[in-house]
């Protein structure tokens, strides 16, 4: 089974040149998650990239956020058969 790595960034507010992303945990043996600062571009946020899948789910939401969870990390489909990033 593959470890994902969850990539969480909310909509941005650049302070002084500084990105903020709210705080996400992190536990094993599950996904990992790490809160980052802006992915560019950054009308996107809030946003879930999932590695190595190279999947980026913009303006997640909590109904989407769940399907990420359910669809994507549980049964390795990606919501709505979404192509990684690169693919397109």
């Amino acid at each position: 089974m593959t470890r994902h790595v969850l990539l969480v960034a909310r909509a941005v507010t650049h302070t002084a040149g500084h990105d903020t992303a709210a705080g996400v945990g992190h536990r094993a043996p599950g996904p990992a998650a790490g809160a980052t600062g802006c992915l560019f571009p950054c009308n996107l946020g809030p946003l879930v990239v999932v590695h190595p899948d190279d999947i980026w789910y913009p303006h997640v939401d909590t109904t989407l956020a769940r399907r990420i969870a359910d669809d994507h990390l549980r049964a390795g489909c990606p919501v709505d058969g979404r192509p990684a990033r690169s693919g397109t």
